[in-house]
């Protein structure tokens, strides 16, 4: 892309004189707060770089921020003027129109002259950043570091921005803008992180990073995808209604707070959560997976919500734990649901669930006449509350003798009243060896106070070597063999 050279400088030195009434704004609200115990010597050295760094040209306020940040070195109490200016300096940047398509043309390698040098102030004032946020590695200069640093780059454009290893407070990047490629692997937030309606245009890694305070990633868009790996979030997480064009990698994340809350989020890539720990409740409601899904491992300990979501493809539970149980009602899953060794404490709620590919090839087999698609479409159809289509297929694979068709009828008919045909169909599944038609036939006959027979059949239960209840159960959303 060619920009006029003349109009390019002109709207460039527009945006510098806007630049000198933020910076003005911020030097007033700060100064009498921060500067105070700073020697009279370096507070008028600091008023005259600010004058600089709003009036100069290029090279005098490239000069004006060297010497801020060599003076802020020097003046602790100088240290947070002189992010809270860089921060102010940024912002201004990035309104003006034609300084971010100069970066957009920066991350589509296709440059116009940088004819005012706004690119490389830009530039200048992201290094000071980082260099004095990020603590060094061991023995690495420790005296460069600027400990309780808070930032705020709220609709900043921002070009290969590195945030790595920094340590920040507060961070509020709502609204901005994120070109090239974006790291803040092994970053620490101690305050509120905000990216809510932030444009990651590249690859983001926040691998390792930790947040103690709430954060936010509402409504952000992350165009090739991003890295959450081994992230924690000692508060909680919002990532309402983000959309995420690639795979999204958020494999052991750890979430210590009330809420880890996903709603409304589009995943257009393979999303990964494998070993992610959710301490509080975890809602995916009305959330869309447009390729695989994998939350093999994870585990849950409060309530696991997935009301309406769309799982596109395949949905991986495997080996992962429900300790307040999860809810799928209404959710649509296209492919296969796998949930086999899973650790569930309370209901997983399916109902009204839909999952139109599976229950189409158990209905094409079962149609065929296989009692074991007789039985996993019975089983599909009564957890969407089709209960009379439900029974007729279970009764048909019972009738040819699937104990494990016999123990979904019975468990059926118990749940309608009816429960002397029930109590006969789980003894035959019982007597034909299903340790869950003993276990549901003790319940059924401890109701009806027959508590010795009861008990013989649910220590018979617990004695007999089977796959644990949710493992069978969640086979008929596997294709048939």
């Amino acid at each position: 892309m060619n920009l006029a050279t003349d109009s390019w400088a002109s709207s460039s030195i527009a945006t510098f004189s806007a630049i000198g009434a933020t910076l003005a704004t911020i030097l007033a609200l700060t100064a009498e707060r921060f500067m105070a115990g700073a020697p009279k010597t370096s507070i008028r050295a600091y008023h005259r770089l600010v004058d600089q760094l709003r009036t100069g040209t290029v090279e005098e306020r490239l000069s004006a921020m060297h010497s801020l940040e060599s003076l802020a070195n020097t003046n602790v109490q100088l240290r947070s003027n002189v992010v809270a200016l860089l921060c102010g300096l940024l912002r201004e940047l990035s309104e003006s129109p034609a300084f971010r398509r100069q970066l957009i043309e920066l991350h589509q390698e296709a440059v116009a002259p940088d004819s005012a040098g706004m690119v490389r102030v830009r530039e200048v004032a992201q290094d000071i950043l980082v260099r004095h946020l990020r603590v060094p590695f061991e023995g690495g200069g420790i005296d460069a570091y600027w400990p309780n640093m808070s930032i705020d780059l709220r609709g900043a454009a921002l070009y290969n921005l590195d945030l790595s290893r920094c340590r920040v407070d507060r961070a509020s990047f709502e609204s901005a803008i994120f070109l090239g490629q974006s790291s803040f692997t092994d970053a620490t937030f101690s305050g509120h992180a905000l990216f809510s309606d932030s444009h990651f245009y590249g690859k983001v890694s926040f691998s390792q990073a930790s947040f103690a305070g709430d954060t936010a990633f509402d409504k952000a868009i992350f165009r090739q995808g991003g890295s959450f790996v081994r992230c924690e979030f000692e508060s909680d997480l919002i990532f309402n209604n983000a959309h995420a064009f690639t795979t999204m990698d958020f494999r052991r994340l750890r979430v210590s707070g009330d809420l880890a809350s996903f709603d409304r989020v589009s995943f257009d890539g393979v999303s990964l959560f494998l070993r992610a720990q959710f301490a509080g409740a975890a809602s995916f409601s009305h959330a869309q997976f447009r390729r695989k899904t994998d939350f093999e491992h994870a585990i849950f300990a409060g309530r696991a919500e997935f009301d309406h979501a769309y799982f596109f493809e395949s949905a991986n539970f495997d080996r992962s734990s429900f300790a307040c149980g999860a809810s799928f009602a209404h959710a649509t899953i296209s492919h296969q649901l796998f949930m086999q060794h899973v650790d569930i404490e309370g209901i997983v709620n399916l109902a009204h669930t839909r999952f139109p590919d599976v229950e189409e090839r158990h209905r094409q087999a079962a149609e065929a006449g296989s009692a074991e698609a007789m039985t996993r479409l019975g089983t599909l159809l009564h957890e969407q509350g089709l209960v009379a289509e439900a029974e007729r297929w279970l009764r048909q694979a019972a009738e040819a003798g699937s104990a494990e068709a016999m123990t979904r009828l019975g468990t059926l008919l118990h749940e309608q009243g009816l429960v002397a045909e029930a109590e006969r169909w789980l003894r035959q599944a019982a007597e034909a060896g299903s340790a869950e038609a003993m276990t549901r036939l003790g319940t059924l006959l401890h109701e009806q106070g027959l508590v010795a027979e009861a008990e013989r059949w649910l220590r018979q239960a617990a004695d007999t070597d089977n796959l644990n209840e949710v493992t069978r159960f969640t086979s008929v959303f596997r294709p048939v063999e």
